[in-house]
């Protein structure tokens, strides 16, 4: 879904909502990270295979319950974006930049 902005002052608190929304949930697309880690696995492998192996059991474990963390942490700073959107309205609508 493409918004566009229409140039009054709403509609750009929506538009800066939504690109905010749009950038967080873009960072989770890092490809190199994961061949890294994968490259990195193999080498623990290599030189200590019970640690890699526990480490395959246990890191899903540690994401799971780390999760609800991150879950709050995106929460809040949407909430605090939303928070600074609305606070700088008025000031959208004079035209202060």
């Amino acid at each position: 879904m493409d918004i566009e902005r229409n140039g009054t002052a709403s509609s750009a608190f929506f538009y800066d909502f939504w690109l905010l929304a749009s950038d967080l949930l873009n960072k989770q697309k890092k490809p190199m990270k994961t061949i890294l880690a994968i490259l990195l696995w193999c080498i623990l492998f290599t030189l200590c295979w019970p640690i890699a192996l526990m480490l395959i059991f246990l890191l899903p474990l540690l994401w799971l319950l780390l999760l609800p963390f991150r879950i709050v942490g995106f929460s809040l700073e949407l909430i605090f974006k939303l928070i600074s959107s609305i606070l700088l309205l008025p000031f959208r609508l004079l035209g202060v930049k």
